[in-house]
């Protein structure tokens, strides 16, 4: 017997700064990393980010 889910899988998200002044977004899936987003723009390293609960 076999089981079968019509489930999609639901990606979870990492948000990196760097001293490159850039905010990188980057998509989990399958044991890998993906960069989804490259925010630029920031005048210095980026030491810190905060994410909310509703993606604000």
């Amino acid at each position: 017997d076999s089981t079968h889910s019509n489930e999609e899988e639901i990606p979870e998200y990492i948000v990196t700064g760097s001293v490159d002044d850039a905010v990188k977004v980057w998509e989990q899936k399958d044991g890998s990393l993906k960069l989804k987003h490259k925010l630029t723009g920031h005048s210095l390293g980026v030491v810190s980010v905060a994410v909310s609960h509703d993606g604000t």
